[in-house]
């Protein structure tokens, strides 16, 4: 792989400040990043937004995002499809998009053909496959602390992690919203750095009362999702692993020592991981030395080809 030159480390470096910033605090405006690094009045607080334009272009981040943790009432149904034999997957997948039922989908290559979601529960048997049912817990997306090294460094710090045992515990959230709630949920959760004045002509309330509700009620019950990709999303390749491991937490914690942000989903008794990285192979090599360590007790691969969000 091809070192960041000075440039753009030093660039990359500034977009990695401003992630950091909204990480801590999503609501955090440019002026306060400013002050934060001791910007004086020499350098206006608007290159900060012109940074982090150009971080949402190059595809180094987004806005972050609200995802709902599982409640009693509302939990994400996970479904782990394997194609029967003779069906067309690309077909199938294109039908499996037009199901309102479903909230997600990845379409993989491997030892699944796809990973649904759904807060319903769904019948699948009409597509001829063979489905595991089982729950979703709410999802990890680790801060990649290796943003500035090597991939193949980083692999390295992943293998030397310190492990203990340790699963991580599977929780349901009491969820008791009003219909205000739900409607601020819905308004914010593509992007919780939204205006709250747009938010309040929305409701019909004041921008003061959104911004409570927000803070109080909902995002306590939200998990933020919100990444940083050094070289743009679109450079990385995939992997998607299900992994079994009575190190769960520390497992978690080596993810995080990798160039990029981890996705990481809880199921009932696996956690589903899509890693990113630039060399498949020695990606591989590494997760399989886990497993000689005795870290992963088992562990499937597959490919990601595409995903599609439905809602």
């Amino acid at each position: 792989m091809k070192s960041l030159t000075v440039w753009e480390l030093k660039r990359t470096r500034i977009y990695h400040d401003i992630y950091s910033q909204i990480r801590e605090n999503p609501r955090i405006t440019y002026k306060e990043m400013a002050i934060n690094k001791g910007v004086g009045r020499g350098k206006r607080h608007s290159t900060y937004s012109q940074h982090y334009s150009n971080m949402k272009s190059r595809m180094i981040s987004r806005d972050p995002i609200a995802i709902l943790k599982p409640s009693e009432r509302y939990q994400t149904n996970a479904y782990l499809c394997k194609n029967k034999n003779g069906c067309k997957r690309g077909e199938k997948y294109e039908k499996l998009k037009k199901n309102k039922d479903i909230n997600f989908i990845m379409f993989l290559l491997g030892d699944l053909d796809f990973l649904i979601t759904s807060r319903k529960d769904i019948d699948l048997s009409s597509y001829n496959l063979d489905v595991v049912k089982t729950k979703m817990y709410a999802p990890i997306f680790t801060e990649p602390r290796g943003w500035d090294k090597e991939i193949e460094e980083t692999f390295k710090d992943m293998i030397n992690s310190d492990f203990e045992k340790g699963n991580l515990t599977r929780e349901k959230l009491r969820l008791d919203w009003t219909e205000l709630d739900w409607t601020i949920y819905r308004e914010m959760k593509g992007n919780i750095r939204r205006s709250f004045k747009d938010v309040s002509k929305i409701t019909d309330v004041y921008r003061q009362t959104v911004k409570s509700h927000f803070f109080d009620i909902v995002l306590p019950h939200c998990v933020i999702c919100h990444y940083f990709f050094p070289r743009g999303y679109d450079y990385y390749r995939q992997t998607f692993l299900r992994i079994q491991s009575n190190y769960e937490k520390d497992l978690i914690n080596a993810f995080s020592k990798l160039s990029t942000t981890t996705y990481v989903y809880p199921l009932g008794n696996e956690l589903n991981v899509v890693a990113f990285h630039d060399n498949s192979n020695k990606f591989l090599k590494n997760i399989q030395k886990l497993e000689e360590k005795g870290i992963i007790e088992n562990y499937y691969v597959s490919v990601p080809l595409e995903s599609t969000f439905i809602f």
